[in-house]
């Protein structure tokens, strides 16, 4: 991964390379956890084979390659044509995400992944405990208001992370969080 994270950093002189626009202020094209890697860039098919050629190198001479089927391609603000051109680069295989949303939820309501009419069962009973008659699953919606404070209070504290660095550079502007007023998301 050194490897990578090297001949990636040669990109910086790369007059063709272009940022993502959420990471140009950092010159960030790659993050790493543990046996996971993101690659960042401009939704462009030059821009996105240039890092796969990259990411070529490192297989050729590590012998590490990436699993099919374990990787994913994130679009945002880029044309259907553009995406076409960018999947054809890869050989992913296509997640149909939504037909597995729908069995996992029926399978939670009924107990059955078949198509059926019977009633749903409350959430709030299923987040009773097993005592009550419940499932005892965790209250999402309590959790993620949790969550979202936790965030928030990472937001206010912990400059020295890098996701809360790239916030106040790209959202906060040197305001505080409290006073960033909200764009209309529609």
């Amino acid at each position: 991964m050194e490897y990578l994270s090297r001949s990636l950093k040669t990109l910086k002189e790369d007059k063709k390379f272009k940022y993502h626009p959420r990471c140009a202020k950092f010159n960030l094209v790659q993050l790493g956890f543990a046996d996971d890697l993101l690659l960042f860039c401009r939704g462009e098919v030059q821009l996105v084979q240039i890092l796969h050629q990259q990411f070529q190198k490192l297989s050729a001479a590590s012998g590490l390659v990436a699993n099919p089927n374990k990787s994913s391609i994130y679009f945002g603000g880029v044309n259907q044509v553009v995406q076409k051109q960018i999947m054809e680069i890869f050989i992913l295989p296509k997640k149909v995400i939504q037909f597995i949303k729908t069995i996992c939820r029926r399978f939670l309501w009924t107990g059955d992944a078949e198509p059926t009419k019977k009633a749903l069962i409350a959430w709030k009973r299923l987040c009773s405990p097993k005592a009550g008659g419940g499932l005892n699953f965790i209250d999402v919606e309590l959790w993620n208001e949790a969550a979202i404070c936790k965030l928030l209070w990472n937001i206010c504290t912990r400059k020295e992370k890098l996701w809360v660095h790239w916030i106040h550079i790209y959202y906060l502007k040197g305001q505080a969080v409290w006073n960033v007023e909200l764009k209309n998301a529609s």
